[in-house]
């Protein structure tokens, strides 16, 4: 996946990348790093409040994944959304 989107990001191709990550791994400085560096590039990462939220270490919740945002995100990278 992370070379589908750094070629995406060199052709200037618009784009949408949804996280997974637990607290602890999202609390590290390269994981707040790489998502600062997307959205720089262009890149729509719905990441925190309104978007994709952290969970506790084990307290995984698969039906709570916020797939609802996706339709939204890309409407928004196509030039159709707000």
């Amino acid at each position: 996946m992370v070379g589908v989107v750094a070629e995406g990001i060199g052709k200037g191709v618009a784009m949408v990348a949804m996280p997974c990550v637990n607290a602890d791994r999202a609390r590290r400085r390269q994981f707040e790093r790489s998502v600062g560096d997307l959205w720089e590039r262009g890149v729509r990462v719905p990441y925190g409040p309104g978007g994709f939220v952290p969970h506790r270490p084990g307290r995984e919740k698969p039906g709570e994944y916020p797939w609802h945002l996706v339709p939204g995100e890309v409407e928004r990278v196509a030039g159709r959304g707000a």
